[in-house]
């Protein structure tokens, strides 16, 4: 078939690409797709009451107290053995959320061991 070839009109690629050209770029582009937002954490307690968890922790009854709380929320065996997509769903979501408290209090008394830490050395 012959006849007139449509024409869109031309675009000035090179322009277009320097234009777009304020950040990141390539596999750096594609890496901070992926990174976290930095937010504040809404959640962090004051700093004195990191260190007074980490100063219980390394009592004999925090030890036993921390260490029980941890067995309810991250040390909880996986849920398994349902009949549907949807209930296993329900529970996985429940499993996540104990864990997560579990995961923020292990988190809380490593960053007031720090401040401990970095108070008696200055």
């Amino acid at each position: 078939m012959t006849g007139p070839v449509a024409h869109f009109g031309g675009r000035d690629v090179k322009a277009e690409a320097a234009q777009q050209d304020d950040g990141p770029s390539g596999w750096d582009w594609f890496k901070a797709q992926f990174a976290p937002a930095l937010a504040p954490d809404p959640f962090r307690p004051e700093d004195a009451v990191l260190v007074e968890l980490a100063r219980y922790a390394q009592t004999e009854q925090g030890r036993a107290g921390i260490g029980w709380l941890h067995s309810i929320t991250d040390g909880a065996p996986y849920p398994a053995g349902f009949s549907s997509l949807e209930a296993a769903a329900l529970a996985a979501a429940k499993h996540e959320g104990r864990a997560g408290v579990g995961l923020v209090l292990t988190r809380a008394v490593a960053e007031g061991q720090r401040l401990r830490d970095a108070h008696n050395k200055g």
